[in-house]
């Protein structure tokens, strides 16, 4: 899996892996690697972002900017940078990132990283 920046956002080399199939093995490094591509490219831009999710194509407006995500939750930056992080330190989260849905006030989803199909700006 490789994520390249272009000039829309970022173009994913391969969109899903099967991680059940015991003949993949994903080294963890890599899946934190482009978790944090992810995280950072988010942190400035507000972005459309397609990811399969139990078979269905789902879309999600979202970013990670902190003043944007204090704005929607309606707190200070302070707080909306510790709920984000807070996700990035709990283990049981590994393979996936909990985003804001910027359509639906304080409501979080969580999206699974190796199933994640585009992402492209949204301002």
């Amino acid at each position: 899996m490789k994520a390249v920046p272009d000039k829309d956002g970022f173009r994913l080399s391969r969109s899903s892996i099967h991680i059940h199939n015991k003949a993949v093995v994903i080294p963890m490094y890599t899946v934190a690697n482009y978790a944090a591509s992810i995280a950072n490219y988010l942190q400035q831009h507000r972005v459309k972002l397609v990811y399969i999710e139990n078979g269905a194509v789902k879309k999600l407006v979202t970013t990670l900017n902190q003043a944007t995500v204090a704005k929607w939750l309606n707190t200070s930056p302070w707080h909306a940078e510790a709920m984000v992080a807070a996700d990035w330190v709990n283990p049981m989260s590994f393979g996936s990132i909990m985003l804001p849905d910027l359509y639906r006030m304080h409501e979080f989803v969580h999206v699974p990283l190796l199933h994640i199909k585009s992402i492209a700006l949204y301002e």
